[in-house]
């Protein structure tokens, strides 16, 4: 070989290797793909499938499947794709899978979409999903009859508070029943639910609300507990349980329940202390009743009822001592000015008669009354 052959041999392989070490830097931190799919039915090589990677930034590759069932995807930016597999359906090229796939510079995979295992595991997450549908949908039936029994419940016990004393006994009975089955409706939308369904907590209130309709308040308690147990931060759930609590003559708890729907919420926390304040008088624990009804005023000064209800609390607490001749009549402070508030908010209320005597009471009282009876002297 003479000179100038060898130079033109040597500059052709320098161009050569210029050529090699530009392709081998454009090729370095490219991502690489090699796929294998594998058919529904018998779980062998798929061939023909249309396999297309569309980068997020909108560039696309597509391959078709060798007679192996192979396709590789070379020189793929890093970023996340959308993969979609294509078939023939009769004329026309059908997508019938997908998925998103992130690489990263320089990764390769060898990835098998085993489309058997993948269409069993779809049949069964179909399967699950129709059970949970169902389940909820029983669940739900479940929990509409309860709430309709408790709604007529509340019907039939308005109607027998009007009715005549001969249909009175008969709706009361009627109204027995339908709560009745109101508690058998939630329970058993209660076993429907499970422990984690997410709906769980509305049931159990609603099975304390049955419960407490029908005076099994221990029941209602628990149900109300549980119930905060899935919901802590549920003021209506509190206010509940406070108020079983009191039925229950668990003051002490009743008034911590309030106090804690009282931090949580203030605007609704007056019903808590109202409806224990209300408890406590029907039971003859007017003493009790009185630091709630308090609490209810001052945060609710518009209800007329548990003013009044403060005053005859207040009124109870009346004691005496002698002074001399006279029987002196101590009022709790406070006791006229919640009478007063109950006429100025309802004058025609149905306690407004009760209201009046009563104040008419503590002003004649006010001042002692004559305890001994003046003897008139024998004239000479």
């Amino acid at each position: 070989m003479n000179r100038r052959a060898k130079l033109t041999t040597f500059v052709a392989l320098a161009a050569l290797a210029v050529s090699l070490a530009t392709g081998s830097s454009r090729a370095q931190g490219m991502a690489r793909v090699d796929f294998l799919v594998l058919d529904p039915f018998k779980g062998e090589p798929w061939p023909d499938i249309v396999i297309i990677m569309k980068h997020d930034m909108g560039v696309a590759q597509e391959q078709k499947t060798d007679a192996k069932g192979r396709a590789t995807f070379a020189g793929l930016r890093s970023g996340v794709y959308i993969v979609t597999y294509k078939t023939m359906q009769g004329p026309e090229l059908k997508q019938f899978y997908e998925e998103n796939m992130r690489l990263m510079s320089g990764q390769e995979e060898r990835l098998t979409r085993d489309f058997k295992k993948l269409m069993a595991g779809a049949q069964e997450e179909m399967k699950k999903q129709q059970e949970a549908t169902e389940k909820f949908v029983g669940m739900k039936a479940n929990f509409d009859q309860g709430r309709m029994a408790m709604d007529q419940a509340k019907e039939l016990a308005d109607q027998a508070a009007k009715a005549p004393p001969d249909q009175k006994a008969g709706l009361i009975q009627q109204a027995a029943e339908l709560r009745q089955q109101a508690i058998n409706w939630f329970q058993e939308a209660q076993k429907a639910a499970g422990e984690r369904e997410d709906n769980l907590h509305m049931i159990l209130a609603n099975l304390g609300l049955a419960y407490e309709a029908e005076g099994k308040y221990a029941e209602a308690e628990a149900a109300y507990m549980k119930a905060l147990e899935l919901k802590p931060t549920q003021t209506n759930y509190i206010v509940g349980l406070g108020n079983v609590q009191a039925r229950q003559g668990k003051v002490a708890e009743a008034v911590a329940a309030c106090d804690k729907a009282s931090a949580q919420d203030p605007s609704s926390s007056a019903m808590c202390y109202r409806n224990l304040g209300i408890v406590l008088y029907n039971t003859n624990k007017l003493k009790d009743a009185i630091e709630p009804l308090k609490k209810a005023t001052t945060l609710d000064p518009a209800n007329p009822e548990q003013w009044y209800l403060l005053g005859a609390c207040l009124l109870s607490e009346l004691q005496t001592r002698k002074e001399g001749d006279k029987e002196i009549y101590i009022f709790k402070p406070g006791t006229a000015e919640a009478y007063q508030k109950y006429l100025e908010l309802d004058p025609n209320g149905k306690y407004a008669g009760d209201a009046r005597a009563s104040l008419q009471s503590i002003e004649q009282y006010g001042g002692g009354v004559q305890t001994k009876m003046k003897v008139a002297k024998k004239k000479n």
